[in-house]
């Protein structure tokens, strides 16, 4: 099932999440605390995602992030995305500092 997450504030992502697709409209940014993130479909973010830990997030299509990917001061995180039968878009941002990124297309 498609789900649409929006909130003008930080959405903090703490548990696993296994759906459909996935929309994240967060004006506040989105924290990932290292749950995995699982789709059958695509992902998109709007609003900076920042880890605090490492986390995977894994897309049967397209992964977007319209704004920037980073990491906290706390150390360096892994981010590792994989997106199966889709194209990995960070709009042509470089991956923030304290952040260790591992892509698979």
């Amino acid at each position: 099932d498609p789900v649409t997450l929006q909130t003008g504030g930080v959405l903090t992502v703490g548990e696993a999440v296994s759906v459909g697709t996935l929309t994240v409209d967060a004006t506040g940014g989105t924290l990932l605390t290292g749950a995995p993130v699982t789709t059958t479909g695509f992902q998109s973010y709007t609003g900076a995602v920042t880890l605090n830990a490492s986390t995977t997030l894994t897309s049967g299509g397209n992964m977007t992030f319209n704004g920037a990917v980073g990491a906290t001061v706390a150390g360096l995180h892994d981010l590792t995305l994989i997106a199966g039968a889709g194209d990995i878009d960070a709009g042509g941002r470089q991956v923030a500092a304290g952040l260790d990124p591992h892509f698979f297309e």
